[in-house]
């Protein structure tokens, strides 16, 4: 096999890997749910790493929230 041969060979590889890569991209974030409004919360999360201190300060800032016309309601989750 020639050097022209096998350079052409290896770009059609990495354009199949690319295009194979966008369209599972594109697959997925077509099938998520998330962000696009029709949701009854908002979930507001935040992983405990401020101690006892900060997570409650996290709570109360997601009860205090108040959602206008159409908009969804808040949620707080602690993530480990």
């Amino acid at each position: 096999m020639s050097m022209r041969a096998s350079k052409a060979a290896l770009s059609r590889r990495g354009f199949l890997g690319v295009a194979g890569g966008t369209a599972a991209v594109s697959a997925l974030a077509a099938c998520s749910g998330g962000g696009g409004g029709g949701g009854d919360t908002l979930k507001f999360w935040n992983m405990p790493w401020g101690g006892t201190e900060f997570n409650p300060s996290d709570n109360e800032i997601t009860e205090a929230y108040e959602p206008a016309d159409g908009l969804p309601s808040a949620v707080y989750q602690e993530i480990q």
